[in-house]
Parts: C-alpha cells; sequence; structure tokens
C-alpha cells in the first residue's frame, strides 16, 4: 500500500484526500496515472510519445477500469476463500 508507514499521521486527513492518496484505488488512478503517463512520456518511451490530453484521458479511464476490475475480483476471491473455510470448520466437528 502507498504511505502505509506513515498511514497513523495520515488517519488524520479529511477523507477527501485520504481518498486520492491512500484509501482508494479507483480513486488514486487519476492522480497517479497522470504523473506515471507524464512520466512515460518525458522518459522517451514510444507509446507515450505523442502528449495528448484526449490519450491521457484514454489512459486514466482504462486504468480506472483495471482497478476496478481487480477491487471486484478480489471481493470475489475473499468470499470464496471465506465459504471454504466455512465448510473446513464444519467438516472437523
Amino acid at each position: 500500500m502507498i504511505f502505509h508507514k506513515p498511514k497513523e499521521k495520515l488517519e488524520k486527513l479529511p477523507s477527501y484526500i485520504r481518498k486520492p492518496f491512500f484509501e482508494c484505488p479507483i480513486c488514486m488512478t487519476p492522480w497517479w496515472g497522470i504523473v506515471v503517463y507524464l512520466v512515460a512520456h518525458y522518459s522517451g518511451l514510444p507509446e507515450f510519445e505523442k502528449l495528448s490530453f484526449a490519450r491521457l484521458i484514454f489512459t486514466v479511464l482504462v486504468s480506472s477500469g483495471i482497478n476496478t476490475v481487480i477491487l471486484i475480483l478480489n471481493k470475489i476471491y475473499d468470499k470464496l476463500n471465506d465459504v471454504d473455510q466455512d465448510l473446513k470448520l464444519e467438516k472437523q466437528k
């Protein structure tokens, strides 16, 4: 997690500041995505050679979508894992 060590100090910030920095992966995407996009552009990667607003928006939206899918899959995995643990406990009884 980003900012994991100073989390105790950052917890005092209002939620509208916490979410884009370290609490919400979907909310972080526009801010960190812009930074990564600009670093890729200025580092000379051929895919990011042409700097355009439309390409930036597309990149950020696709990244948000990927983060959403990852979070949904993570919730499904957690639910399935909980069901497996419940079944193991029932078998032990």
